[in-house]
């Protein structure tokens, strides 16, 4: 998944496009290759296209099931 760059920076495939892109500060995208495909996956992300796999931790709870605090 990574090699080592010619200045020593590791180089990562992108993760939206798989190009190879330098993992360094000066890239102000790592992991991403560009702008582009870093706000391409929060776009996907912020749709739920993209989603953490397994149960959510708040399937459980609903706001009426909350206690309200006493004064409230």
């Amino acid at each position: 998944m990574s090699q080592s760059h010619a200045s020593n920076e590791p180089i990562v495939n992108c993760p939206s496009c798989q190009q190879p892109t330098p993992y360094s500060r000066d890239n102000a995208s790592r992991p991403f290759c560009s702008k582009r495909c870093k706000d391409a996956d929060f776009i996907d992300w912020s749709n739920e296209e993209r989603t953490i796999q397994g149960s959510s931790v708040y399937d459980d709870v609903l706001s009426g099931d909350l206690e309200s605090p006493e004064g409230y």
